[in-house]
C-alpha cells in the first residue's frame, strides 16, 4: 500500500522496488515528484514469457509520478537515461508516468521483445523511447498513448532490427529551433545505420508529428516529422500527420510503405519519397508547403532516386510545386486533385520524369480554379471536412470521421 511502501526517492529508491519484485509482478509508484532516479532491467529481473512485469503510475487527485534529471538540451549527449533494457530484457511493461529532462527516457540495447509503453508523457529529452534490435531482433513492440515533447533527437526511435510494432495515438512535438541543439530532430524514425538487421512490420497509426527543425544557414536544412531509412520494410502509417517542419512531414526509402488517410501541411516538402522497391499514397493531402530557410523546393509530393510510387485519391493543395519528381523516379498518379489557389504557381511540368496523370483534376496556375474545396485554410489542423470536394470520394484526399 502507499503508507506501507518503500522509499522511491532513497538511494536507487525504484532499482529497489524493481529488484524486489518477481516476473509476473508490478511496481506500483505512488504520485509525487522523484529525483534523479534510473532502472536498469537485466534479462536476470526482467520479466517472463507470460509473466509480464511492470512498472505503473498511479494517478492521484493532483496528478501521477513525475521523474525529473537534470539533461541539458545544450548537453545533449550527457546525461542518464530513466529506464534502461539491457540485452534480452523483455517481457515488460510500463504505464502511466511522467519522464522528463533525461538524457533518454526509454533505452533498449537489443534483443527485447514483448514490450508495451502506455500513457507516458516524456518532457525535454534526448530521446523520448530509443530501441534498438541488434543481435536477434527487437519484437513484438507496443508504443500507445503517448507525448513527447522537445526532444534534441527523437520522439520515438527505431533502429537495427525492430519488428512487429505499432505505435498509436502518440503526439511527438519537436519544440522547433529551442530544442535544436544537434543534428536532425526527428518525431518518429525508424532505420538508421543499423547492421544486424532491417526494422520491418511497423504500423503507425493516428500519430501526429511536429516542429522538427534544422537551421543549416545556407545550406539544406533536414529534419523531419516523419522518416524511415532504406534499411526499413512494410512500414505502414495510418491516419497520421505532419506539420511545419523544416524539411519532410515524411521522408521515406522504405520498401513496401503505405500511408492512408495521412496529412501533411507547411512542411517543406510534405511527402518525401525515395522508396525504391515501392511505396503507395492513398487518400493523402499535402498543402501549404513552406520552407522555413535554406535550399530545396517547396513540394506538395516529392519523388526522387529510383522510387517507384502510385498514389491515388490524394490531394496536393496551395504548394509552390504540387509534384516534383527527379532523378530516375516512377510515378502513378490516380483521381486525385492537383489545384493551387489564388496566384500560386506549379512548376510540375518542368520536373516530371516517367510521371502517369490518370483520370485526376488539375487546377493550377494563375487564375486556377478552386475544385470545390469545402474551406481551404493553410493553418488546418487536419481534423473535420475542410478540404473535401463535390467531387470525392471519387477524386482527391476525402475526410470522414474514421479518418481519426
Amino acid at each position: 500500500s502507499a503508507a506501507n511502501a518503500m522509499s522511491g526517492n532513497a538511494e536507487r529508491g525504484i532499482q529497489r522496488a524493481w529488484d524486489a519484485t518477481a516476473p509476473g509482478g508490478t511496481v506500483l509508484v505512488a504520485p509525487g515528484l522523484y529525483k534523479d532516479q534510473s532502472l536498469s532491467v537485466k534479462e536476470s529481473n526482467a520479466g517472463a514469457a507470460g509473466q509480464i512485469k511492470k512498472l505503473v503510475g498511479v494517478k492521484g487527485p493532483d496528478g501521477g509520478p513525475v521523474f525529473v534529471a537534470d539533461w541539458d538540451k545544450n548537453k545533449p549527449d550527457q546525461g542518464r537515461s530513466f529506464v534502461t533494457l539491457d540485452w534480452g530484457a523483455s517481457n515488460l511493461e510500463f504505464r502511466n508516468l511522467v519522464v522528463k529532462t533525461y538524457k533518454n527516457a526509454f533505452y533498449s540495447k537489443g534483443d527485447n521483445s514483448n514490450l508495451t509503453f502506455a500513457n507516458l508523457q516524456v518532457n525535454e529529452a534526448r530521446n523520448g523511447i530509443y530501441l534498438n534490435g541488434s543481435r536477434k531482433g527487437s519484437n513484438n513492440i507496443l508504443i500507445t498513448d503517448c507525448t513527447f515533447t522537445y526532444f534534441s533527437k527523437r520522439g520515438v526511435r527505431f533502429q537495427d532490427g525492430v519488428r512487429h510494432a505499432k505505435v498509436v495515438n502518440c503526439v511527438a512535438d519537436a519544440g522547433g529551433k529551442a530544442y535544436a541543439t544537434e543534428k536532425f530532430q526527428i518525431c518518429f524514425g525508424a532505420g538508421n545505420k543499423g547492421v544486424n538487421g532491417v526494422d520491418e512490420d511497423i504500423l503507425f497509426e493516428n500519430c501526429v508529428a511536429m516542429n522538427a527543425y534544422d537551421d543549416a544557414g545556407p545550406k539544406y536544412w533536414n529534419a523531419d516529422g516523419f522518416c524511415a531509412e532504406s534499411n526499413t520494410r512494410r512500414i505502414v502509417w495510418k491516419n497520421c500527420k505532419a506539420f511545419d517542419c523544416t524539411d519532410g512531414g515524411w521522408d521515406i526509402k522504405t520498401a513496401g510503405a503505405e500511408l492512408i488517410n495521412c496529412v501533411a501541411f507547411r512542411n517543406k516538402r510534405n511527402f518525401r519519397c525515395w522508396s525504391a522497391g515501392g511505396a503507395k499514397f492513398i487518400n493523402c493531402i499535402g498543402g501549404y508547403a513552406k520552407m522555413q530557410g535554406g535550399t530545396g523546393t517547396e513540394v506538395g509530393l516529392h519523388v526522387c532516386g529510383k522510387a517507384k510510387v502510385v498514389a491515388e485519391n490524394c490531394t496536393f493543395v496551395g504548394n509552390d510545386i504540387q509534384i516534383d519528381a527527379d532523378q530516375n523516379a516512377t510515378l502513378t498518379i490516380k483521381n486525385s486533385i492537383l489545384a493551387s489557389i489564388g496566384k500560386q504557381k506549379t512548376k510540375t511540368e518542368d520536373r516530371l520524369v516517367e510521371v502517369a496523370i490518370v483520370d485526376c483534376v488539375v487546377s493550377q496556375g494563375d487564375g486556377a480554379v478552386d475544385p470545390g474545396f469545402k474551406n481551404p485554410t493553410s493553418d488546418w489542423s487536419g481534423e473535420g471536412d475542410n478540404f473535401n470536394t463535390p467531387l470525392g470520394p471519387a477524386k482527391g484526399y476525402h475526410w470522414t470521421a474514421n479518418n481519426n
